[in-house]
C-alpha cells in the first residue's frame, strides 16, 4: 500500500490537512510500505496523487472566507488607481508544471497562503513583455529583406517604440541587453540621463514604470486531472538515427493539474510611482491582454492551454508582420471516441493536444523518407517544438456553438446474462433496427463490434468480479473551430555537444504552410480519438478562413511539394527515396474508395466492417484469413488460433489450436497501418477511403507491401452493401414519379431498390418529393420493390411466440443447441 514518506505520527494528523499546495507537495502517498519505492510513478503514484489535490480544491475550505479575500484585494487596487479587466479561460490552464515539486511535471501554481490557483505577476509582466517584443514591436516600423532597418526614419521609428518598452518594463545590464545594442538590425540603444545626450551620465538599470499584480480568480477555482502521451519518447531524447519514431513505441501518461476551461480572472496593472504616465499603464494593459489573447499564460500554451478572451469588448486584434493566422471549421463525419484522463462524458471533447499530436504526425510523412531520423528530429523542432524551443504553431480549438454537441456511452451494444450467468454483450436489436443495421448471424462477431473492439466490453477486475466498461464517444454533426497562429522559426543544426553549427531562418508563412498540409492530411486520410484507423473520428474542414483545399485526388502531390520546399528553406538537398522506420507519404498505397451508399455513420461502419471482417476471417487457405499469421501486417496485438485455451462450443476439439500471440521485432505492440477516413459524396451517402503505409517491421517492407496491396485490392472488390430483406429500415428519397394511382414512390439512397409505398394512408400530408426519409422494406423485389412508412406500431417490440415441440428436441430446444453472437474475436 502506497503511503506519504513521513513519519508514522504525522500519519493520522493528515486528514485534517485543507490545503491543496501542502497535499502535492508534502503528503503525495509516494512510498510502498511493503515494497519500498514503487517506480513507474505516473501509473502508481502521481494520478493518486493529483485526484487527491483535487479532492481537496473543489471549494473554499471551511473557515476560509474567500469572497471577503476578493473584496479586500480589490478595495487595494482601487486606492492604487489600477487599470483592471477580467478575461475567461477558453480552454484549461495549467502553470509552474517544471518547478521544484515532489513530483514530475505535476506541480501547478497554488496561493501559497490560501491553496487557489492564480497568475502571478511576475508572469503576466513576462508575457507581456513578450507580446511587446515579438508582436507589437515589429508592427512599428519596417524592415529591409536581411532584417535590417529600411531607411533611418524607420530605424528612428522602432528605437522610440523600443523606449516605450523600456520604460514599461525596466531594463538591467545582462547579456541579453548587450547583446541587443551591438546588433544593427536591434533598436536597442544605451539610456542616458539626458535623453538624446551622449555626454549625460549613462542610465546602466531602471525599474519598470508599470506594476503587474497577481491575477486572481473571481470565484474558488475547480481543478481537474488532465494527461498527456508522449508516444515516442526515445526519438525525442535522442541525438542521433537510432530511434525513429515508429508505431510500435508505448504512450507514456503523465497525469498533471489544471484549472478548468471557463474560469475567470481578475488582471490589474497600476503605476510603480505617482508621476509615472497614465498613457504607460494603458499601454502596459493593452499588452497584457493581447498576451493573454493571442500567446496563452502558463505552461503548454501551443496545445491550446492557458487561452483567454476579454469578459467585456472583444480580443485585441493581431497586428504583426511576424505572425500568421488560419481558421477552419471541422464537422465530425463519424463518431469519434475521445477522452482525457478520466474518460467520462465530462472530457469527451476533441482536446488542442490531440490535434496537435494527430498533426505532427502526418507531417513527419511529408518527410521521413527524404530524411534521416536525426534531421526529421531538428525539422520537427523547428515547427512544433521540442524540449529546448517553443513551438512555431500554437492550436485553440474552440465548440462550434451553432453546431449540435452530444457525448453520449456507446450506444449499440446492451447487456444481457450469458449461458454462464455472468454479463455478456450483444447487438442491440432497437438500435440495429433505428440505424438499418442487419445483426450478424451464427457465431460471427458484428461488424460494429468488430472495428470498435474495446471501446464497449466486459472486463475481468483484479478480484475476479466482471463489470462493464464503455467509453464515451461524440455523435457525428458536432463542429469545432480550429484556429492556428503561428510565427516565424528557425532551423538549427547542432554538433555532438548540442552546439548550434548552422542556423536557416523559417518564415511565418512557411511554417502556416506546413501545418495546413499536415492538416489536409488529417482531414483526409485520418482521424480522430480510439479507433480513429477504423473510420471512427472521420473529419472534415467545412469551412477555413484561408484558401480552398484542393481536391483529394490532388492532396498527396500538393503536401509533397509543400514539403519539398520546406525542405529547401531547412538547405537540405533532396535524398533519393529511403525505406523509412515510419511513416511515410511516398510509400503510401491508395487511396481506395468504398461507397457505403448510406447517409448514415453507423450503418457505413458496420458495412465497411463486414468488408474488413470477411478479408480477416477467410478461409486459411486463402493466405490472409483465418489461423494465418500474416495478418501480422494489419498491426498488433493481435493472436491466432484460439480464441481460448480449449475450444468453445461450437468448435471442433480435434482441430481446435492454442491462440497464438503474433510478435514483431519491435515487441507486442504496433500500430494499425491501415487508415481508413469516411467523407459524403454528392448525395450525402458516406464513402470510405483507405490507405496504407508498408511498414518495415510487419514482418518486413517487402511482406507488408504485399500484404496491404492484397488486402486494398480486396476491399475494392467487396460486397459492401447487401441487399436489404423484408423488415429492414432503409434511407430513401421520395420521388416525383407517383403510382397510378397518386401513390408514393421511393428509392433507396444505394439505388439497390426502388419501388411503391403500400400505405399511403400514414405519410404525412406535408411530404415532398426530394425528402430524404427513413422506411421500411415490405418486399425487398429488385425489380419490383415496395416500402412501408413507419408507424408507431413499428416501435413496439414483437411478442416472442411460444416454444413448440421438435422431433428429437426435448422442450422444443433446437437440437443444435445455442445460437448467438458469440464472444467478440479479434483474429
Amino acid at each position: 500500500m502506497l503511503i506519504p514518506a513521513l513519519p508514522q505520527g504525522i500519519h493520522d494528523l493528515l486528514g485534517r490537512n485543507t490545503h491543496p499546495g501542502l497535499q502535492i507537495d508534502k503528503y503525495a502517498r509516494s512510498w510502498d510500505d511493503q515494497h519500498g519505492y514503487p517506480g513507474k510513478l505516473s501509473e502508481h503514484v502521481q494520478r493518486p496523487a493529483v485526484e487527491e489535490v483535487v479532492k481537496r480544491s473543489t471549494q473554499a475550505p471551511a473557515g476560509l472566507d474567500f469572497q471577503g479575500l476578493a473584496k479586500r484585494r480589490d478595495e487595494m487596487l482601487r486606492v492604487l488607481g489600477a487599470e483592471s479587466f477580467c478575461c475567461v479561460s477558453t480552454g484549461p490552464l495549467t502553470l509552474h508544471l517544471a518547478r521544484a515539486s515532489a513530483l514530475e511535471n505535476a506541480g501547478i501554481c497554488l496561493h501559497p497562503i490560501y491553496g487557489f490557483a492564480y497568475l502571478p505577476g511576475s508572469g503576466l509582466k513576462g508575457m507581456a513583455r513578450a507580446y511587446a517584443e515579438t508582436v507589437w514591436l515589429p508592427a512599428q516600423y519596417q524592415r529591409n529583406k536581411d532584417g535590417g532597418f529600411l531607411n533611418e526614419e524607420e530605424k528612428q521609428k522602432a528605437q522610440k517604440a523600443w523606449r516605450l518598452i523600456e520604460d514599461i518594463f525596466g531594463w538591467a545590464p545582462n547579456k541579453d541587453r548587450s547583446c541587443q545594442i551591438e546588433d544593427e538590425r536591434h533598436p536597442a540603444e544605451r539610456r542616458y540621463e539626458q535623453e538624446g545626450d551622449r555626454e549625460s551620465p549613462e542610465i546602466i538599470a531602471c525599474t519598470g514604470s508599470v506594476v503587474f499584480h497577481d491575477a486572481w480568480p473571481l470565484q474558488w477555482p475547480r481543478l481537474f486531472v488532465d494527461i498527456t502521451n508522449c508516444h515516442h519518447r526515445k526519438y525525442y531524447d535522442g541525438t542521433d538515427d537510432a530511434d525513429a519514431p515508429g508505431d510500435w513505441e508505448d504512450p507514456i501518461p503523465v497525469y498533471f493539474l489544471a484549472v478548468k476551461p471557463g474560469t475567470q480572472f481578475s488582471f490589474a496593472v497600476s503605476k510603480r510611482r505617482p508621476d509615472v504616465d497614465p498613457a504607460l499603464v494603458k499601454r502596459a494593459r493593452e499588452w497584457l491582454l493581447g498576451a493573454l489573447c493571442h500567446l496563452g499564460a502558463g505552461a503548454k500554451t501551443a496545445a491550446g492551454y492557458g487561452a483567454f478572451e476579454p469578459v467585456e469588448g472583444t480580443a485585441p486584434k493581431l497586428d504583426s508582420s511576424t505572425r500568421r493566422t488560419f481558421e477552419a471549421t471541422l464537422e465530425l463525419v463519424t463518431p469519434a471516441f475521445l477522452a482525457g484522463a478520466s474518460q467520462q462524458r465530462e472530457d469527451c471533447d476533441l482536446r488542442p493536444a490531440t490535434l496537435r499530436g494527430l498533426l505532427r504526425w502526418w507531417w513527419r510523412t511529408m518527410h521521413a523518407a527524404h530524411v534521416d531520423v536525426k534531421t526529421l528530429r531538428a525539422m520537427e523542432a523547428a515547427i512544433w517544438g521540442d524540449t529546448t524551443q517553443g513551438g512555431a504553431v500554437r492550436i485553440t480549438v474552440s465548440r462550434d456553438s451553432g453546431s449540435p454537441f452530444q457525448a453520449i456511452e456507446v450506444p449499440f451494444k446492451t447487456q444481457v446474462t450469458g449461458r454462464d450467468g455472468g454479463p455478456k454483450l450483444v447487438l442491440d436489436q432497437q438500435f440495429a433496427k433505428n440505424h438499418g443495421i442487419r445483426p450478424a448471424q451464427g457465431f460471427v462477431t458484428q461488424p460494429l463490434f468488430y472495428l470498435s473492439y474495446g471501446m464497449d466490453e466486459i472486463v475481468k477486475e483484479e478480484d475476479g468480479r466482471k463489470r462493464r466498461r464503455r467509453r464515451y464517444c461524440v455523435l457525428h454533426g458536432a463542429r469545432w473551430v480550429v484556429h492556428l497562429a503561428v510565427r516565424g522559426s528557425t532551423y538549427e543544426v547542432l554538433n555532438n555537444l548540442g552546439q548550434v553549427i548552422c542556423s536557416k531562418p523559417i518564415s511565418a508563412d512557411e511554417v502556416l504552410s506546413q501545418a495546413k498540409a499536415a492538416l489536409r492530411l488529417l482531414t483526409c486520410y485520418g482521424g480522430v480519438g480510439s479507433k480513429s484507423r477504423k473510420g471512427f473520428g472521420s473529419l472534415e474542414v467545412i469551412s477555413s478562413s484561408g484558401d480552398a483545399p484542393p481536391p483529394v485526388e490532388r492532396t498527396p502531390e500538393d503536401c509533397k511539394e509543400v514539403a519539398k520546399k520546406f525542405r529547401k528553406a531547412c538547405g537540405l538537398r533532396e535524398q533519393s527515396q529511403r525505406d523509412p522506420e515510419s511513416p511515410a507519404l511516398d510509400s503510401m498505397l491508395g487511396p481506395i474508395q468504398l461507397n457505403t451508399m448510406s447517409c448514415d455513420p453507423w450503418l457505413a461502419l458496420d458495412r465497411f466492417g463486414s468488408a474488413v471482417q470477411q478479408f480477416a476471417q477467410a478461409e486459411e487457405s486463402t493466405g490472409h484469413g483465418k489461423h494465418c499469421e500474416s495478418k501480422i501486417a494489419l498491426g498488433l496485438p493481435r493472436q491466432v488460433h484460439g480464441p481460448r485455451d480449449e475450444p468453445l462450443a461450437h468448435q471442433n476439439r480435434s482441430t481446435h489450436r492454442r491462440p497464438k500471440p503474433l510478435t514483431c521485432c519491435k515487441g507486442t505492440r504496433h500500430s494499425s497501418p491501415v487508415h481508413c477516413h469516411f467523407s459524403k459524396d454528392a448525395n450525402g451517402a458516406l464513402v470510405a477511403r483507405v490507405v496504407a503505409f508498408p511498414a518495415r517491421y510487419l514482418p518486413s517492407t517487402t511482406e507488408s507491401r504485399k500484404f496491404l496491396e492484397e488486402y486494398l485490392e480486396y476491399l475494392k472488390k467487396a460486397p459492401i452493401v447487401p441487399v436489404p430483406k423484408s423488415g429492414d429500415t432503409v434511407d430513401a428519397v421520395l420521388l416525383a414519379e407517383k403510382t397510378k394511382a397518386g401513390g408514393w414512390r421511393a428509392k433507396s439512397v444505394d439505388g439497390v431498390l426502388e419501388g411503391h409505398i403500400i400505405n399511403n394512408d400514414d405519410v404525412p400530408a406535408r411530404t415532398n418529393p426530394g425528402d430524404k426519409v427513413r422506411l421500411i422494406v415490405a418486399s425487398p423485389n429488385r425489380m419490383n420493390s415496395s416500402f412501408r412508412w413507419p408507424t408507431a406500431r413499428d416501435d413496439k417490440p414483437a411478442k416472442k411466440p411460444a416454444p413448440q415441440e421438435r422431433p428429437g428436441s426435448p422442450g422444443g430446444r433446437h437440437a443444435g443447441g445455442f445460437r448467438g453472437g458469440g464472444p467478440p474475436r479479434r483474429h
